[in-house]
């Protein structure tokens, strides 16, 4: 008996899609470390997506540790020179595995 994971046989989310065409853009080297994304409004009007949709999947990337999100200014590809990046997680996560160790 093969077990399928929760997501096997649903078909994609719009934030999962753009993620991983982002993810692709950066592997291929499209985006080098460093390289600005295009804009939320940008990505929005190429996927026809909404703006919350388009977050997501920032969101998704930032966890990932592949890009970093600067207020004003934009996304950039994470410049972390081919080394594996561990997401921490939020700060509330961590303060709460804190009071869990104790």
């Amino acid at each position: 008996m093969t077990l399928k994971s929760p997501a096997a046989g649903r078909p994609p989310t719009a934030h999962g899609t753009i993620a991983d065409a982002l993810r692709t853009a950066i592997g291929t080297g499209t985006f080098p470390p460093s390289a600005v994304l295009p804009t939320e409004f940008e990505l929005c009007r190429h996927h026809g997506v909404s703006r919350q949709t388009v977050r997501r999947a920032y969101q998704d990337l930032v966890s990932e540790g592949l890009v970093y999100r600067v207020p004003g200014r934009g996304t950039f590809v994470t410049d972390h020179g081919g080394k594996y990046l561990r997401s921490s997680g939020s700060i509330e996560q961590l303060l709460a595995l804190s009071v869990d160790s104790d």
